[in-house]
């Protein structure tokens, strides 16, 4: 109960307890309101332990007779293990029996697995010789179907070759053919020809012969002229006498100083007066130069000399070979003034 102050008034006093009392109601309907709900519960349990206490009584009954079934099959089994007792002991001797007779098996498969292991071993040795067997075979098979390719390869080629020899046989029978055609007009043109070279063979028998007998007199007329110049050895007494220092030449060109020859392949070039070489060397544009001095401060000059077969210091004679040019430059000086060729040279020789 709340205190209230003596000052207060009585209304204020009342209104304030009423206040307090309605509240206190209130909370009062509440816990009446709580209990009541805990009794509906509390009745509620009640009903549904004494369902339960009904269930349980119902399932204890159940199983009492679960144990009594239980209790039977017991019983059975107990009957049945003695049954199997006497069945496993039974077994066991039949077990013994048979293990006696596994030992032996156990010791004919142990046998039976050493042969076996053995017959393995040689099959295994026997399957990889046989594997190597093979593939010797297979690698020679390979190998023989490879040259078979080959071989038919080549006979294509060979057969291609062959046709293509038949056709140039065909070709080489024809030129053959022409060719023996031809061979017959050359035999008889051969025949001709060798009838026709007897007769040339017979003249230039008779023109040897008749060239040795000029060479005779040549020879001869060379030794006369030789032993003459031996005599008359003066160079000047010669002087409109002397011969070309060539036999035939192809052209000349004649003016106070020199002579010009142009000369057929190599012609031959001679000396024309006795004397010694006294120089045989190149000099600027006449190459090749032979100088022979015949005395009293003559020389003759032989310029454009090709195979010079003297050398200085050497004693010529007239018409003795110094070598061969195809143009030959002539000159005859006294000292060093070259003098008219045409005074010294008999012209109508040339």
């Amino acid at each position: 109960m709340a205190i209230v102050p003596h000052a207060l008034p009585n209304e204020l006093v009342r209104s304030v307890s009423l206040t307090q009392l309605e509240q206190q109601l209130q909370n009062i309907d509440q816990q009446i309101q709580s209990v009541s709900q805990r009794i509906g519960d509390l009745v509620s349990e009640i009903a549904r332990i004494e369902d339960e206490s009904e269930e349980q009584e119902q399932a204890r009954s159940q199983m009492l007779n679960e144990i009594k079934s239980v209790d039977v099959e017991i019983q059975n089994l107990h009957n049945r293990l003695k049954e199997g007792q006497r069945e496993l002991n039974h077994l066991d001797k039949g077990i013994l029996k048979l293990e006696s007779r596994m030992e032996l098996r156990r010791e004919s498969m142990e046998h039976l697995t050493r042969m076996l292991y053995r017959d393995i071993y040689l099959e295994r040795s026997h399957t990889q010789y046989m594997q190597s067997v093979f593939s010797e075979v297979g690698i020679f098979l390979e190998k023989l179907f490879n040259d078979l390719h080959n071989l038919q390869q080549l006979r294509q080629k060979s057969v291609n070759a062959i046709q293509q020899q038949q056709r140039l046989i065909d070709q080489f029978q024809g030129r053959y053919r022409h060719l023996a055609a031809q061979l017959d007009e050359l035999d008889q043109r051969l025949e001709h020809t060798y009838v026709e070279a007897h007769r040339k063979h017979r003249v230039l028998e008779h023109l040897h012969a008749e060239k040795e007998d000029l060479q005779l007199i040549m020879d001869e007329v060379a030794e006369q002229r030789r032993q003459f110049y031996e005599v008359v050895r003066d160079f000047q007494e010669f002087k409109g006498y002397l011969s070309l220092p060539v036999d035939d030449p192809y052209s000349m060109i004649i003016d106070d100083e020199h002579i010009w020859l142009d000369l057929k392949n190599d012609a031959r070039v001679y000396c024309i007066f006795d004397g010694e070489v006294v120089y045989n060397g190149l000099i600027q544009a006449y190459n090749n130069v032979v100088i022979i001095s015949h005395g009293n401060d003559y020389y003759t000059v032989y310029g454009g000399m090709v195979d010079v077969i003297v050398s200085e210091g050497d004693r010529v004679y007239a018409n003795e070979l110094l070598g061969s040019s195809h143009h030959l430059f002539f000159e005859i000086r006294h000292r060093s003034q070259a003098l008219p060729p045409h005074h010294w040279i008999l012209m109508e020789d040339s």
